[in-house]
């Protein structure tokens, strides 16, 4: 039995389209060409404004971290050198309120009352002065000596008193904060047998 050959139908029968012509389909394929060239190109654009965003924000960001830096070490130089100048300039006027002290101890009960008390209402204004500034006294008397606040002149035998504590403040020791701007001069308590 011979087989009936079967005729294929136009498309426009079989309900589609028709295909394109030759020229169209060389078209089609060019506009894709084109299409396809213009997203890699879009494409590469991105990738490449997406790494200069990364570099600029990595630059700021070291900018950024630069600028803090430069903040903090410039507090620290300003606070430094602020101690400085306060360590410097009140260091050079203890010397000042040793005098007043000695003066007020000098000058006793022979003197005239309103002599007596301006120098003693001096003397406490400076001293008040100079604790708002952060001065403040090294204890001393009586406490075991501590050579890192305390400079020994020298070493006596006290009946009753501790060996190695401070028997008598010569000169008074003042720091700043931490910093021994002076230490206090002292007398400490020796063994008996060792003077």
């Amino acid at each position: 039995m011979a087989q009936a050959r079967k005729t294929p139908l136009p498309p426009e029968a079989a309900g589609g389209t028709p295909p394109p012509a030759a020229g169209e389909v060389d078209e089609l394929l060019l506009l894709v060409a084109e299409a396809s060239r213009r997203v890699d190109e879009a494409q590469a654009r991105a990738a490449q404004a997406e790494d200069l965003a990364g570099d600029y924000l990595a630059t700021a960001q070291r900018m950024k971290a630069d600028l803090e830096n430069s903040r903090r070490r410039w507090e620290r130089d300003r606070a430094g050198a602020a101690a400085a100048a306060g360590e410097r300039v009140l260091g050079s006027l203890l010397p000042v309120l040793d005098d007043l002290e000695r003066a007020l101890e000098g000058i006793g009960d022979g003197a005239p009352a309103p002599v007596r008390d301006g120098l003693a209402a001096v003397a406490r204004n400076f001293r008040e002065a100079l604790v708002r500034e952060g001065l403040a006294e090294i204890e001393a008397d009586g406490l075991p000596f501590d050579p890192h606040v305390h400079e020994a002149l020298t070493a006596i035998a006290v009946p009753g008193a501790v060996e190695g504590a401070v028997v008598q403040v010569v000169r008074r020791g003042y720091r700043l904060g931490e910093l021994v701007l002076r230490p206090a001069q002292v007398i400490v308590a020796a063994a008996p047998e060792a003077v």
